[in-house]
């Protein structure tokens, strides 16, 4: 009896350190420690009450149970999806598995005793676990998340499950084929070395559905800044159109002054606003700035700009356009959503800084913004606002610059600096 409750114990101790591995590299939900340690009760107590079910008929069943613990303890300490939790759980308990094989090939070869007595040899069994746990804690279980989550699709947890399934399966059924009734090594090293390639098989897998992610995210990124490109040209037709009516709005109510008419007081007074649009001496930032001008005049918001337009001369046309024309929507969509007109407000700032540029874009922020991976969560799922900043990131870095973005007393300030004239293409 007392070697059975020995056995649960470790057994729940190795599932618990297994999952540890896989969830301390992820992003943490709040009290993160408390869940943790609640996962050891959780792991001994599970393993404590399948140990009647004994380790050899109901051995698949007894995983299986594991995994569904092993999933509820990465959902409690992890913020990951449902997937994402169950995936995380069948890593854990693969792990676990090859973990245990590795103890039982390294007592029967390296310590040369087909078993050893539990109450002299268990804190051996606990150090070594512990240790490979570390090593697995520091390589693989860091290299495979993708910003600290897990984001598995269907089909990835299908087929990790299924492979998982199917290495142990096979090492149950070479077990009962061969009438082993104890750990041999026709046994332990077939099973230790099948872990260990499903583990290298589910490392593989991930980097390969990664990648597809990644290369997802570059095609929709590359579709966004096509369309800025597009968004630009048409942009300067329109400022282009409107400075020619503009002009010769001009030129005819200078006309009717002279022939002694009176010209339209609202029409006058439109046009001198709209040359008092800022002139920063970039032909690009005139463009972006005047069309978000306008925009913001007519949503009842302030946009107030300081700009040294020549110090980003260096910066490519669609770029620049890209740039500005991203974190101005964002702020522009940001403070409509304010009925106190105090608080429509949109700064910006350009200035050249010794060898670097500095932009900076401020303004409040309604509500809770959650940053994430250095960027602020979207609101919405709009194309723009999901993959806006990521396409900021991107432009920034091409020239080898830096991106901040931090709130702050409910004000959200968006920084760029990029060295003067060094591009990165």
């Amino acid at each position: 009896m007392g070697e059975l409750i020995a056995g649960g114990l470790l057994e729940g101790l190795f599932y618990w350190q297994a999952a540890m591995c896989f969830i301390d590299p992820l992003r943490h939900r709040g009290k993160y420690a408390i869940r943790a340690v609640a996962g050891i009760a959780a792991c001994v107590l599970a393993a404590l009450l399948l140990s009647p079910l004994g380790q050899d008929m109901w051995a698949m069943p007894r995983r299986i149970l594991m995994w569904v613990v092993l999933t509820f303890l990465a959902g409690s300490c992890a913020k990951l999806s449902a997937l994402g939790a169950a995936y995380c759980a069948v890593l854990s308990t693969v792990a676990a598995q090859c973990v245990h094989e590795l103890w039982m090939a390294v007592q029967g070869i390296v310590l040369e005793e087909g078993t050893l007595p539990w109450r002299q040899f268990w804190w051996v069994e606990v150090l070594f676990g512990t240790l490979v746990y570390l090593l697995v804690r520091f390589t693989a279980a860091r290299w495979m998340p993708n910003n600290g989550r897990y984001d598995p699709s269907a089909m990835q947890l299908i087929s990790a499950g299924l492979l998982a399934l199917l290495f142990s399966l096979l090492f149950e059924l070479l077990s009962q084929g061969l009438m082993v009734t104890a750990w041999q090594d026709n046994i332990v090293l077939p099973a230790v070395l099948g872990q260990f390639y499903c583990l290298t098989v589910l490392y593989l897998q991930n980097e390969l559905f990664k990648k597809a992610a990644i290369q997802k995210e570059l095609n929709t990124l590359n579709l966004l800044l096509d369309q800025q490109k597009r968004q630009y040209a048409n942009a300067r037709r329109s400022v282009q159109l409107i400075n020619r009516r503009c002009h010769a709005l001009k030129m005819e109510m200078a006309a009717l002054r002279k022939a002694g008419g009176a010209p339209d007081t609202e029409l006058e007074q439109a046009i001198d606003n709209y040359d008092g649009m800022i002139r920063t001496g970039n032909e690009v930032l005139n463009t972006v700035l005047t069309e978000k001008g306008l925009l913001c005049e007519e949503r009842g918001i302030r946009l107030t700009c300081v700009a040294d337009g020549t110090a980003l001369d260096f910066l490519e046309a669609a770029d620049l356009y890209g740039l500005f024309s991203i974190t101005l929507d964002n702020a522009i969509e940001e403070v409509s959503a304010f009925a106190d007109s105090d608080r429509r407000l949109v700064e910006v700032l350009v200035c050249r800084r010794q060898d670097f540029v500095v932009v900076n874009v401020s303004n409040p922020v309604y509500g809770k913004l959650t940053i994430e991976d250095g960027l602020p969560r979207a609101r919405r799922a709009t194309l723009l606002q999901g993959f806006g900043f990521k396409g900021v990131r991107r432009i920034v870095r091409r020239y080898d610059g830096m991106l901040n973005v931090d709130v702050n007393d409910g004000v959200l300030t968006v920084r760029v600096v990029i060295p003067v004239g060094e591009t990165t293409l």
